[in-house]
């Protein structure tokens, strides 16, 4: 008798397992806090800031577009940020490029213009500053590769 409640205990459970797991590949994803909007996000915010730092090399800054970039630095921070605990890395590195950039900016406003040394090493520290926060986001993702 009891092995029988033990056997229909276990198709049971093999049935929830099979139905949630189908349910998982039907709807697309099994649950993740990796977040496609943060990551393109991410990567078209890196290119808008290097693109912003090669521009620094000349004497007149382009303020409409230095604001432009800071904020869509600051949007994806609150984002970010309103995604909850479970995101506090990520939303921890984009605080820290807003910051950085901040600075940078501050740096470039107090001379004439950044020489290629400035500009190389300016672009390479806020270039690591988004690959960290990609590298983060990219690896909530890691077990559901498609």
């Amino acid at each position: 008798m009891k092995k029988k409640m033990v056997a229909k205990c276990m198709v049971v459970a093999v049935c929830m397992a099979a139905l949630l797991s189908g349910c998982g590949f039907k709807f697309g994803k099994f649950p993740t806090y990796f977040d496609d909007v943060t990551y393109k996000s991410l990567t078209d915010a890196k290119a808008d800031v290097l693109f912003l730092y090669a521009s620094f090399g000349e004497p007149v800054l382009d303020m409409d577009e230095i604001n432009g970039v800071r904020l869509n630095i600051a949007r994806l921070h609150e984002y970010e940020k309103g995604k909850g605990a479970a995101n506090a890395a990520t939303a921890r590195q984009i605080g820290l490029i807003a910051n950085a950039f901040a600075d940078h900016v501050k740096n470039r406003m107090s001379k004439v213009a950044w020489t290629p040394f400035d500009m190389e090493d300016f672009k390479e520290n806020i270039a690591e500053y988004f690959d960290i926060a990609i590298k983060t986001e990219r690896s909530k993702n890691k077990k559901w590769k498609k």
